[in-house]
């Protein structure tokens, strides 16, 4: 073994003395393939982040072909021939590999075969100083970038050093809802084990949890997939946050009302699709793959669309809605009627009279819209009547919704959009005024909502409000809750939590 030299994981089950010996040439040439092999597939370990990260497109990893090549001295094509032989493994090639490739929306993405990726084993291997270095330079440079991206939110990680706590009463809560539940437990129909299995597992998390802000360990960090603000406090259960405090004192939760549709709103402006780099609030800085890919729409027929979404023709046969790159969102009617909306006021409500009839509960209404947003499946789409009174109303939007969710080398994309896009509004500008106004405030975000302490709401919420409608032309809505004592709404919160169990 090579002393002193980088370790990374690598699959156990490949015969190595098989794979590397079609290698010829000079001794250092084989070495520095090898290595550049060994780096492929530890990039290619189905790890649980690998799984987690690649769980969209069915274990496939997008890799750049540029960057690799910097890794391994461009003999990303040597590897590949190399593992990509049928010859390679017991049973079929080690490398699997989708080649659609289309430059600034999405690299070519590569799996290990089938047998592999379910059963790698674990092997540690060492590579050479040269590859080691290249490898390490690698790393740094995605650690700076990461950093850079972060520092935009460091105001906000900041904030866990202020005096966070969490009242020893959450414990009480927790051996409580335990009782309950396990009194369901005993009185469900089918394997008592598993639900008990489910209910403990559920009581360890929380009270892990609890524990964790008990010692400080908050953990915060930025996702770069949708630029969320991430912690212990914000995977918290909302039961019990009744239980945080900041400065020995109770929290409220100042929340951004119908936040997803007043997101939808506020991107739907010529200055947002417009390419301009310069307007830090648009698609090409909050997600340029997306707006590389539907520039690129907009230069193709409808035939090309059909390749591009995977449902392309939708029941009005139009496909995307072109005018959206191309300047034409401020003077659209329909554009304009979905931003002059009551967001202020109460949209669920509005939309629910006015295109429901009335016929829903709001939290029904809110559910149907969270399915307007993210449901890809056309035909179940054609279903809700919520789904289907919104198109009657906002056909182009609907489209734009549709065809973004269907998109083939882009996963989640609606999702991904609007939680970037309520990322950078309520965290980098609505956030961010607030700090500037109220810098030595201590509170917590989650989302789309901000816990501090109650004496200091009255003086925030009208800093969020002007902050937003600066950036987005749309007043928004802006509500203060009182969080309830989950002891007095337990028999609510059991069932709510009870079929979460059951889904698990």
């Amino acid at each position: 073994m090579k002393q002193n030299s980088k370790q990374i994981i690598v699959p156990l089950n490949i015969d190595y003395e098989k794979l590397f010996s079609p290698i010829e040439g000079k001794d250092s040439y084989k070495n520095e393939l090898i290595d550049a092999t060994y780096v492929v597939l530890s990039f290619l370990f189905p790890s649980e982040n690998y799984i987690k990260a690649t769980s969209g497109f069915d274990g496939f990893k997008s890799i750049n072909n540029e960057e690799i090549n910097k890794v391994i001295r461009n003999r990303f094509g040597k590897v590949k021939s190399l593992l990509m032989d049928v010859n390679s493994h017991s049973t079929k090639a080690i490398l699997i590999e989708i080649p659609e490739y289309q430059p600034g929306i999405s690299s070519m993405r590569y799996k290990l075969n089938e047998e592999l990726f379910l059963n790698p084993g674990e092997k540690h291997v060492s590579i050479g100083p040269n590859a080691e270095r290249r490898l390490l330079r690698f790393e740094t440079e995605g650690i700076k970038k990461y950093e850079e991206f972060k520092s935009t939110y460091q105001f906000l990680l900041d904030k866990y050093e202020s005096d966070i706590t969490i009242d020893d009463g959450a414990f009480d809560y927790v051996i409580k809802l335990k009782s309950v539940l396990l009194e369901k437990v005993a009185k469900y129909d089918g394997d008592k084990d598993e639900m008990t299995k489910r209910v403990n597992y559920t009581i360890k998390e929380m009270n892990s949890k609890i524990r964790a802000i008990q010692k400080k360990r908050f953990r915060p960090s930025v996702s770069k997939s949708n630029h969320r603000l991430n912690s212990v406090v914000t995977t918290l259960y909302r039961e019990l946050r009744y239980y945080l405090r900041i400065n020995g004192n109770k929290l409220v939760e100042v929340d951004l009302k119908s936040s997803q549709p007043y997101v939808l709103g506020s991107i739907l402006t010529n200055s947002f699709f417009s390419g301009d780099s310069n307007i830090d609030f648009s698609l090409i800085r909050i997600y340029p793959q997306l707006y590389n890919q539907l520039n690129y729409i907009v230069s193709k027929s409808t035939t090309d669309i059909t390749s591009l979404i995977g449902n392309s023709l939708y029941n009005n046969k139009k496909g995307f809605p072109k005018y959206f790159m191309s300047g034409g969102l401020d003077n659209c009617l329909e554009i304009q009627s979905y931003r002059s909306l009551p967001f202020k006021e109460g949209f669920y409500p509005h939309l629910n009279n006015t295109f429901l009839n009335g016929d829903f509960e709001t939290q029904k209404v809110k559910d149907n819209v969270m399915l307007l947003l993210n449901l890809q499946n056309l035909r179940t789409r054609n279903h809700i009547s919520l789904i289907q009174n919104f198109k009657s109303y906002f056909p182009n939007i609907n489209l734009f919704i549709e065809s973004l969710n269907n998109f083939k080398k882009l996963k989640s994309t609606i999702a991904i959009l609007m939680q970037r896009s309520e990322s950078y509004l309520f965290l980098r500008i609505g956030c961010k005024a607030v700090n500037e106004r109220l810098p030595d405030v201590p509170y917590l975000t989650i989302h789309d909502s901000i816990l501090i302490e109650e004496q200091f709401c009255e003086v925030l919420t009208p800093i969020l409000k002007e902050s937003l409608n600066s950036v987005t032309g749309i007043e928004p809505g802006v509500s203060v809750k009182v969080i309830q004592d989950p002891m007095t709404t337990l028999d609510v919160d059991v069932e709510e939590i009870w079929d979460e169990i059951l889904k698990m």
